[in-house]
């Protein structure tokens, strides 16, 4: 249900006798603008809201910060080699790097993979078979089967070209003392170990999915380039939410594609890991009945890959791991 949370809470705190200071707002991460646009418009009223029920002393003027938060982890360089996890190209090796940072997943073979569209279909679809045999799981009718994708290691390398950064080099993650937040840290990453950027890229890093905002808003730090500095503070401005849309959204810019576009824009490290978000599972309903098929549950998936208006081929992460 669309924000199903809110609104239960919402009403809680009426039930205990909370009064609302302002309507409630309700953000949908598929509007056009993202959840940005309802919010944007509810935080001026709140604000609003605020200074009549607590108005600031008489002559305060408000403060604005403009300043660099703190990055949430420390990414230290530990050395630079070819470490085991990231020698090899070969499958298994990489299947192999993939389960030591999510060991919450089985690896599981693919069974079947076949295309059920004709040659002159608009988009191809291919029917999957996974085998659960080798890791003892089974499956009832309603679940889903949650598949977590990497990287193409083409992509990775063309990041790794577009930022300047060496993959064979050996990096420990940390939390940062100075990033002062109740809201634990992914344990992901932190006290893994030192690890290849390589690998971090391949199953670590959606840096071919589409930036948000926030992005821009920490990416304007992190360039010296006045026209290029301006160009981005207006696509993280409020009143560029428009023009962010027909960027980013609309095109379906990826993160890769925007560090092209603003080249003096390089964030260090550290701000990476919180300026692109983390490699999601993705998940798809189970198209096999339990009874026919108990530990080789089906997937029917809709191949993502097409040319966008900027003439650029788009695949899905998901979808080309696939």
């Amino acid at each position: 249900k669309f924000n199903a949370v809110a609104k239960r809470l919402d009403k809680r705190l009426e039930m205990l006798g909370g009064t609302r200071m302002l309507p409630l707002g309700l953000g949908d991460d598929q509007d056009a603008g993202g959840y940005d646009q309802a919010l944007d418009a509810w935080l001026v009223e709140l604000w609003k809201s605020l200074s009549i029920v607590h108005p600031p002393p008489e002559g305060t003027v408000p403060e604005l910060s403009d300043s660099l938060p703190p990055s949430r982890f420390v990414v230290s360089i530990v050395g630079k080699g070819c470490p085991k996890a990231s020698s090899g190209r070969e499958d298994v090796q990489l299947l192999r790097t993939m389960k030591e940072f999510r060991a919450d997943f089985d690896l599981a073979p693919v069974a079947m993979n076949l295309c059920i569209t004709g040659e002159e279909a608009v988009k191809e679809v291919r029917h999957l078979e996974i085998d659960l045999s080798s890791c003892n799981q089974s499956y009832k009718a309603g679940d889903i089967l949650a598949i977590q994708p990497m990287n193409r290691l083409e992509d990775v390398e063309n990041f790794s070209g577009v930022m300047q950064i060496d993959l064979d080099v050996i990096v420990k993650v940390e939390p940062n003392p100075e990033y002062r937040s109740k809201t634990p840290l992914p344990a992901l990453l932190c006290g893994r170990g030192p690890v290849a950027l390589r690998d971090i890229l391949l199953v670590h890093m959606d840096f071919m999915n589409t930036p948000r905002r926030h992005f821009f808003e920490l990416l304007r730090h992190f360039t010296t380039n006045e026209t290029q500095k301006e160009r981005i503070e207006e696509l993280s401005s409020v009143l560029g939410r428009d023009d962010l849309y027909d960027y980013c959204q609309k095109q379906r810019r990826t993160f890769l594609e925007v560090f092209r576009d603003f080249p003096d824009a390089r964030p260090p490290l550290s701000y990476l890991f919180d300026m692109i978000p983390p490699l999601r599972p993705r998940q798809f309903s189970i198209s096999s009945s339990p009874r026919v098929a108990p530990r080789q549950p089906s997937i029917t998936v809709a191949m993502v890959d097409y040319i966008s208006r900027t003439k650029m081929r788009r695949g899905g992460v998901c979808t080309s791991y696939l």
